[in-house]
């Protein structure tokens, strides 16, 4: 790679980069000094940066689709879950950084939530129960979150709650499931294991990566695996608009209105129910014309040359191998591969998400322009896709049998589509803005560029960092306005040349 460790971010947005930095900043914005504070404070972000909607399925090493239980995964790229998953992100999360913090499954395992240990303002430490999925958590006669043991043993601080619990009762009176909240008498601690994953970009020359303020084209769209037949996957659930919070209550009061400014700029309506508006996954794309930058940036080759941006074999009867390695932070959705070869032969592009052990192709036979894409449809058929990879390699080859064959590929763009959860991405907001873009390592002669895009009441800006070596750097951006809804993200790009 020619530049490794490349992350960026506004430092008045909690980070991405992994799930502990999150909760960290979280603590930091919110000028939290005690572990109750940091709890409180985790639980509002954490409701205002997930999104409630159905499992996330990968390629596991069975062979098949499983359900993942990576909590980095749930909440950066996929940016949904059940309450299974929000329980590991907060597990995850609160232990990464610090806390003392467990998984709790309840109603005869039937719902997860989870507790955090800390001292009262009166100074007696115990644990505190909180559900960020269905957004509640409920207070004891000292003004104190309850335990799950406090809940099981008195029913009526969830039926008949006292002041200070949360609001509102279930973020939807569909489900908010009033009359099972105090049933904990079988809760179940488990121990999670803190997994401290570190998400980056590793840029090749050339690659520019954009993540979007906008819902992945349903198209498109990682789809959760129904364990329906094959053929019938995805079709059971609207695509890419996985959040059910409604923005209002059944008296016509906004459910979450120290949120909704963040939020509502990023509704759009579900492919179900038109009706209905929903917050999406967010759009991302890696876009990369590789033949510009020579061997560069090959991961290996065999029998190939490289001149004017034209890939060939060395000679007749050469098999000529190059390979491309693609590495995300977030989860591939699909593919494109497009370009034009020339000449009289065989040409083919390849997929490999094991190192070259086993492959599939995407583009196979006689010179001609191509445009193939790989994804969703193929999931759904039950044939190989990119859909949910974060790292896999193209292979290019070519041959010919013919003596002086003018045999090349003589141009190729890739694009990756992948989805990301847009509400981990650092925005733009009022007032100052502490914009920064970091590396571990960037090569002599290359330079690094991270761009916000964004519109305002007077008009589009745009506002650009710069890096040619390892390191930060960082710049301080005041916008002059006073609601967050003022100032509507579009999108934030690194690249590098």
């Amino acid at each position: 790679m020619t530049a490794s460790g490349v992350w960026f971010g506004n430092n008045n947005w909690p980070t991405g980069r992994s799930l502990g930095e999150f909760a960290k900043d979280v603590f930091r914005i919110e000028n939290c000094k005690t572990d109750k504070e940091k709890a409180l404070a985790f639980y509002e972000w954490n409701i205002r940066c997930m999104r409630r909607g159905p499992n996330l399925y990968l390629a596991s090493a069975s062979g098949t689709y499983a359900r993942c239980f990576d909590p980095t995964t749930m909440m950066t790229s996929w940016g949904s879950y059940e309450c299974t998953g929000w329980g590991y992100v907060a597990a995850e999360a609160l232990c990464a950084a610090g806390l003392k913090a467990r998984r709790v499954v309840c109603h005869n395992s039937g719902h997860t939530i989870y507790e955090v240990w800390y001292a009262g303002d009166d100074g007696v430490e115990g644990w505190h129960a909180f559900d960020a999925f269905l957004a509640w958590y409920f207070v004891d006669e000292r003004g104190e979150v309850a335990s799950c043991e406090q809940l099981a043993a008195d029913h009526n601080l969830a039926q008949n709650p006292l002041p200070g619990h949360s609001l509102p009762l279930g973020w939807s009176t569909d489900v908010g499931v009033l009359g099972h909240r105090h049933m904990m008498s079988d809760a179940l601690d488990i121990v999670q294991p803190v997994q401290n994953k570190i998400l980056s970009y590793d840029l090749q020359p050339g690659q520019t990566y954009s993540n979007l303020w906008q819902p992945e084209d349903p198209r498109h769209a990682i789809v959760m695996n129904t364990e329906a037949p094959v053929g019938e996957r995805g079709k059971h659930y609207p695509d890419g608009s996985h959040c059910s919070i409604e923005a209002y209550d059944h008296e016509g009061k906004l459910n979450f209105p120290r949120h909704e400014p963040y939020w509502e700029a990023y509704r759009w309506p579900a492919t179900g129910n038109p009706r209905k508006n929903v917050r999406w996954h967010g759009r991302g794309n890696l876009i990369w014309q590789p033949l510009n930058y020579g061997e560069e940036v090959m991961e290996h080759s065999a029998h190939a040359k490289i001149e004017n941006g034209r890939l060939s074999p060395t000679g007749t009867n050469k098999h000529m191998e190059v390979w491309y390695r693609i590495r995300l932070p977030y989860l591939a959705s699909h593919i494109i591969v497009d370009g034009t070869a020339e000449g009289s032969g065989y040409y083919g592009i390849c997929i490999s998400a094991d190192e070259g052990r086993t492959i599939w192709p995407v583009v196979t036979g006689k010179p001609y322009w191509f445009h193939q894409i790989n994804g969703k449809a193929d999931y759904i058929a039950g044939k190989p896709t990119v859909a949910g990879l974060q790292e896999f390699l193209i292979r290019v080859d070519m041959n010919t049998n013919t003596p002086q064959s003018n045999l090349c590929l003589s141009a190729l763009r890739i694009k990756v589509g992948y989805q990301h959860n847009m509400h981990m991405q650092p925005r733009l907001l009022p007032g100052d803005n502490p914009l920064y873009l970091e590396a571990d390592k960037i090569d002599d002669g290359h330079q690094l560029t991270a761009t916000w895009h964004a519109t305002t009441p007077d008009g589009e800006i745009s506002e650009e960092l710069q890096l040619d070596k390892a390191g930060k750097t960082e710049k301080t951006v005041n916008l002059d306005y006073t609601r967050p809804e003022d100032i509507v993200a579009r999108g934030v790009t690194v690249s590098l040349k």
